[in-house]
């Protein structure tokens, strides 16, 4: 995996991942609310700019690694960084989750294959079923 290590980055690249990755398609509507949603995730003030900038530097390395087929290998290894950060607590972990319900919800469809993966992420960062539950039938009503 050859993303940056910046909390930004690898929020883009679970995030554009989500998208494309579930449904096999990335539409404008997703592209709005991922790019509202990492630009939330960021650590400092950017000028737009710089923010479009990290983007395509994150656009670049998913395209590298739908060419290796690894995306879903550095979707793991993602959320796996994200644990292990310290300020990425229990909170941030279900924004995420929250996050990831809105993008899938941005082309008016809630497909299985998303639940599945929130549910796999949720998992991994050690999210109550409870909790992921909730989080997933609130958007999916």
């Amino acid at each position: 995996m050859i993303l940056k290590n910046t909390i930004t980055h690898k929020i883009g690249f679970l995030y554009l991942a989500f998208a494309h990755q579930t449904d096999g398609i990335y539409l404008q509507s997703e592209q709005l609310v991922l790019w509202k949603k990492v630009e939330d995730w960021t650590e400092i003030q950017l000028t737009k700019g710089e923010f479009t900038h990290i983007m395509d530097e994150v656009m670049h390395d998913y395209r590298t690694e739908i060419a290796q087929d690894t995306v879903l290998t550095s979707v793991i290894e993602i959320a796996n960084d994200l644990l292990s950060l310290p300020s990425f607590d229990y909170l941030h972990r279900t924004q995420v989750l929250r996050d990831l319900i809105d993008i899938a919800s941005a082309d008016n469809k809630m497909l299985d294959r998303e639940i599945e993966w929130i549910q796999t992420l949720g998992a991994i960062w050690n999210v109550k079923p409870a909790d992921i539950n909730r989080i997933c039938n609130i958007r999916n009503k």
